[in-house]
């Protein structure tokens, strides 16, 4: 079943093929709709992690700032506590860093 997950999280596969391949597999009806749904909270889960990535490289690059930063992850799915958090850490980054003396 792994593979019909991972081919689902990737957008190669739909619903319905999902659970066409699933059942071709040997797998109940019951075991397929279980596996639909963890199938479809990792894809949720991956496409999230995704747009994270790409709203960090763009407040990096100075495209997006701080309020569209939050505004971009909201629309991905983080709840405002954690986009917050995110932000504070892509500040942290953008500080110079400090260079030490030994």
């Amino acid at each position: 079943i792994g593979v019909v997950i991972r081919r689902f999280k990737e957008g190669l596969i739909d619903d319905m093929d999902f659970r066409h391949e699933a059942g071709m597999l040997g797998y109940t009806a019951e075991q397929i709709e279980r596996y639909l749904i963890l199938a479809r909270l990792e894809y949720d889960y991956d496409y999230a992690m995704d747009w994270l990535s790409a709203a960090k490289l763009a407040y990096t690059a100075g495209v997006i700032g701080d309020d569209e930063f939050i505004r971009e992850l909201t629309m991905a799915g983080f709840i405002r506590p954690r986009a917050e958090m995110h932000l504070e850490r892509e500040r942290l980054r953008k500080l110079p860093k400090v260079k030490r003396i030994t």
